[in-house]
């Protein structure tokens, strides 16, 4: 404060360097947890205390506390960050006989709120609140449960799939009926057996409150799965001669911030450039208001770099908003027109949409995350990166159109999916918006499976392709999460 030089907030935080040696929990903890595969390290850890004028002094006001803890297993196939916020808010102050607070009363150092031990009773805590959640925590909890036996009804699967008669197609429907009957998929599935579609039905209610049934017309946002398309469309320009893969962004955005990057570093994940969407201070702006492409790229996807550009792979939305931006500055056309243009209409994909449309009762799915109706947002704001909605048959025809040279050549094509980097969270390698599987299904030991999941929210989604056969499977969901790489490995067991 200019007047009265009273510290009205401070900030502080772990150093960059200093926080690699943090030790999240304590040794025994961190022991056991290594036996289990699996790992925590701190990412960030900041403290934000303010003070407020009351009459002619200065009392504590709010303590504000961001972390991110990176938690990682590649035993179970799993790498994410548990970003956590806790606020304590002074809302009231009483003055009258304050006295300092007794040593059993004050917080030792090294120790957590959380972990001190209090005499005080109920009746101490009804002058205070804490702000419950805004969600059901107790359907998050329960869902959590049900994912954890996932294991054990894959073996149960598995067994009933032996007693079952051999038929491919009542094979499909026992492996998706029986985890539709456990809440574990509620969506609609399309299945090829050698190109030709021998399975497509729907499971449970596109809109719980309206009773509408999924069915295999039923529109689903696709979230990631959108990054296919976008390479597709960068590809398709290559071959119009209007640009190449190895251009730098400074050729087509002369004042982006990093103009060296390639255009194949934003498509193979290798730019460098932060995912936007994991940012919290970014994700408030962009679920509430409309941005172009231009002022996402500027505004959210242009922080410094995590790494030197083609050194690391690191997966970024940021990266696919960019070409997206590329796309619209090259064929002066919306993202939405280009992608109608130059896939949807030529292809046929008469109920596949870009951007925030309104979708008839009847035929768009509605999203559910933990029971309750999902957050609705614009999304042209992860525009190349997600936003495309569409439905099992149309993505069936994406599909075929890969197998054929209808928006490319086989040789641009066969680009798509040739690995460019290690993606260790998946056990996969990146190969330009298509992953390559390793190792998380068996099929992959004898044939090349190529494959990328979506996920938007209430939406989650799948489409898996085995080139050698050309098998494929896609599995949109409309309430949240759901086992789809364990249903995934079962459905190509089954066609192989």
């Amino acid at each position: 404060d200019t007047k009265t030089f009273a510290f009205l907030s401070f900030t502080y935080w772990l150093s960059p360097k200093g926080i690699n040696y943090w030790k999240v929990k304590d040794l025994g903890q961190r022991a056991l947890m290594s036996l289990l595969d699996i790992h925590e390290h701190l990412k960030k850890d900041s403290v934000q205390v303010e003070y407020q004028r009351w009459g002619h002094q200065y009392f504590l006001h709010r303590v504000s506390n961001n972390s991110v803890i990176a938690i990682k297993s590649d035993r179970y196939q799993f790498d994410f960050p548990a970003i956590t916020r806790v606020d304590y808010l002074i809302t009231e102050l009483d003055t009258n006989e304050v006295t300092p607070f007794s040593p059993e009363e004050l917080l030792s150092k090294n120790k957590y709120i959380e972990h001190q031990s209090s005499a005080e009773n109920n009746a101490f805590w009804e002058n205070y609140n804490v702000i419950a959640a805004d969600y059901n925590y107790k359907q998050v909890a329960q869902s959590i449960q049900i994912r954890n036996k996932t294991f054990h009804y894959k073996k149960e699967i598995e067994e009933l799939i032996r007693k079952c008669q051999k038929d491919k197609t009542i094979r499909l429907d026992t492996v998706l009926s029986f985890y539709a009957q456990k809440g574990l998929f509620n969506g609609t599935a399309l299945v090829k057996y050698g190109g030709k579609v021998i399975f497509s039905k729907g499971y449970g209610w596109a809109n719980q409150e309206l009773r509408v049934a999924n069915q295999s017309y039923t529109q689903f946002r696709i979230g990631s799965m959108t990054k296919s398309f976008t390479a597709a469309l960068i590809l398709q320009l290559v071959e119009a001669g209007k640009l190449r893969v190895d251009d730098p962004v400074k050729k087509f955005m002369a004042d982006y911030i990093h103009p060296d990057i390639t255009i194949k570093q934003l498509l193979s994940h290798q730019s460098g450039i932060p995912d936007y969407t994991r940012n919290t201070q970014y994700l408030s702006s962009i679920l509430s208001a409309n941005y172009s492409s231009q002022q996402i790229v500027k505004q959210f996807c242009s922080d410094s770099l995590e790494f030197k550009p083609g050194t690391q792979f690191s997966y970024s939305n940021s990266g696919y908003v960019l070409l997206a931006a590329i796309i619209e500055k090259v064929t002066q056309t919306s993202f939405r027109e280009v992608l109608d243009q130059m896939i949807f209409k030529p292809l046929g994909m008469h109920h596949t949409i870009f951007g925030t449309r309104q979708l008839h009762d009847s035929l768009g799915a509605k999203g559910y995350q933990f029971g309750q109706p999902e957050l609705l947002y614009p999304l042209e704001n992860v525009v190349g990166a997600g936003g495309i909605t569409s439905t099992v048959e149309d993505l069936a025809l994406w599909d075929e159109a890969l197998y054929s040279d209808k928006l490319l050549s086989k040789s641009k094509v066969e680009e798509l999916f040739e690995p460019n980097a290690a993606y260790q969270d998946w056990g996969a390698y990146y190969g330009l918006g298509w992953m390559i599987d390793r190792f998380l299904f068996n099929a992959s030991k004898k044939h090349r499976i190529v494959y990328h999941p979506g996920t938007d929210f209430g939406f989650y989604s799948m489409l898996v392709r085995q080139l050698d056969a050309k098998h494929t499977i896609i599995l949109l969901n409309n309430t949240g999460d759901f086992p789809r790489f364990e249903q995934v490995d079962l459905l190509l067991n089954i066609l192989n």
